[in-house]
């Protein structure tokens, strides 16, 4: 359990993204960074609910996690961003000099 998080954790990190471990027992939630969305989803969170049985949970969550993750991240428009700012009550602004996408990187996970 705790591998496969240090390894979700370590993938955002490299991205400039976040694992929020406040309410992993909601859940596993990976924020993007700022200025930046899931492509997977279109939005700046990816979220994995608790809702798999068992002890395999984590592991599963993880699994699918790192698969939406692997699809990258895709720069904001400037609604976007500003939709994001109005929900989140923060600055969502890309960075002028930011790419357009940035690739993230796969896990192998047992």
């Amino acid at each position: 359990m705790l591998k496969c998080i240090k390894q979700i954790k370590e993938l955002a990190a490299s991205v400039g993204a976040t694992l929020d471990e406040d309410n992993a027992e909601f859940g596993l939630t990976v924020d993007a960074p700022a200025g930046y969305v899931w492509r997977a989803t279109g939005g700046p969170a990816l979220h994995e609910p608790a809702t798999f049985a068992g002890s395999s949970w984590w592991s599963k969550a993880c699994q699918e996690l790192a698969r939406r993750m692997a699809q990258g991240l895709d720069k904001c428009s400037p609604a976007e961003a500003a939709a994001i700012e109005y929900d989140r009550d923060e600055d969502w602004t890309p960075p002028a000099d930011g790419p357009d996408f940035i690739p993230v990187g796969h896990l192998a996970m047992a």
